[in-house]
């Protein structure tokens, strides 16, 4: 069971914001990607500022400003090699988007595909990333979690099935 390190680095959103947040999160994960994608079910651990997560930990950090350019969040590997999200508060709030779709998109894309290697093949033979929640990344298609989280919407593999090399 993976467990994640959730960090708050930012001052544009308050420990308890993200705190209130989680639930939703782990039911996210846990209760609708997992039956899905066969993911293996995460814990996440807020981490207070000043102490150190676990290094063999997942991390998802929340930062101000994001260091990239057009990226309001994005899913890597950290310098342990483990898979980190990273979110950029201050980035998604100047889009007019929302934090708590942001970041479950790297989340979910981070659970299906943590090593950033995955690929999919459709009918036609074309290759795609292993970005679930891209296809519908706009907070138009985010949903309610049970804990009233707005939370992102992801795809099914049935959608690299449908795909026909478009």
């Amino acid at each position: 069971m993976p467990k994640a390190a959730v960090i708050n680095e930012p001052s544009a959103i308050a420990d308890l914001d993200i705190q209130t947040m989680l639930p939703g999160f782990s039911e996210q994960w846990n209760a609708d990607l997992q039956p899905v994608w066969h993911v293996d079910p995460a814990e996440f651990v807020f981490i207070a500022k000043g102490s150190a997560p676990d290094p063999q930990t997942w991390w998802l950090v929340f930062f101000d400003n994001s260091d990239q350019a057009n990226a309001p969040a994005y899913h890597d590997l950290s310098n342990q090699g483990l898979p980190i999200s990273k979110v950029f508060v201050k980035t998604i709030l100047q889009d007019s988007a929302s934090v708590s779709v942001c970041d479950p998109h790297e989340l979910s894309e981070m659970a299906v595909d943590p090593w950033l290697n995955g690929a999919f093949q459709d009918r036609s033979g074309s290759f795609w990333a292993a970005e679930v929640c891209d296809p519908v990344e706009s907070d138009s298609y985010a949903y309610e979690s049970a804990g009233g989280v707005l939370v992102t919407d992801f795809i099914t593999p049935n959608w690299y099935a449908q795909r026909s090399g478009q």
